[in-house]
């Protein structure tokens, strides 16, 4: 929620609200780091603001369930909910900073790519784990956390937040499969991103 009221704020700081859009991205749209980083086309929404709903999608390339040549060929569409958990359309936001700050995926060859220095992005260079992770990190000091807090969070466990919200809430787990975009042979990876809930879940039982 701070990411996204940060993100939607009037703050001047474009290079951190793009990193947090980044980050939002990955909770809402179930995605690992480095999935979300190598895509190439840039995301694009679909909002009915009246009503407050609609989602944001990118097509992504290279994705750890599509390393195959044909899969890889024909793309992954990966797609979240715009307006969060703060009722904000942080999706509209992102792409709104990423305009101000002239980053086009095709130009960089990566959604997001790795910084070298004062916001200067290394074209060709998606950014790693680790570089997401500080990202997340400084996103969030940046919208009010406090820093020792902000250690404690990485981007690995980005992916895992939405579907251990779906397994908390009760969803049935093919569901939670499919937006975790697991084969029905990897089950056990849905119930592992369940976290806690898993022990509690009827299937895990």
């Amino acid at each position: 929620m701070a990411l996204e009221v940060f993100l939607c704020g009037s703050g001047p700081d474009f290079g951190a609200k793009e990193r947090a859009g980044a980050v939002l991205m990955l909770v809402h749209g179930r995605l690992r780091s480095s999935d979300l980083a190598r895509g190439t086309s840039e995301p694009s929404v679909d909002v009915d603001s009246e009503n407050e709903h609609g989602y944001i999608e990118v097509v992504l390339e290279q994705t750890k369930t599509g390393f195959g040549r044909k899969r890889r060929r024909l793309g992954f569409p990966a797609a979240a909910l715009t307006y969060g958990v703060s009722g904000l359309d942080w999706g509209s936001a992102w792409l709104k900073t990423r305009a101000a700050l002239g980053r086009r995926a095709s130009q960089a060859e990566a959604l997001v790519p790795a910084v070298v220095k004062d916001g200067v992005v290394a074209a060709g260079h998606p950014i790693g784990s680790d570089g997401m992770t500080f990202a997340l990190r400084e996103a969030l000091v940046a919208a009010g956390v406090d820093r020792q807090e902000a250690q404690v969070y990485t981007s690995h466990s980005c992916k895992a937040t939405a579907l251990s919200w779906a397994a908390k809430a009760g969803l049935p787990i093919k569901d939670r499969r499919l937006l975790g975009g697991h084969s029905k042979s990897t089950e056990r990876t849905a119930l592992e991103y369940s976290r806690r809930a898993r022990w509690a879940s009827p299937e895990a039982q």
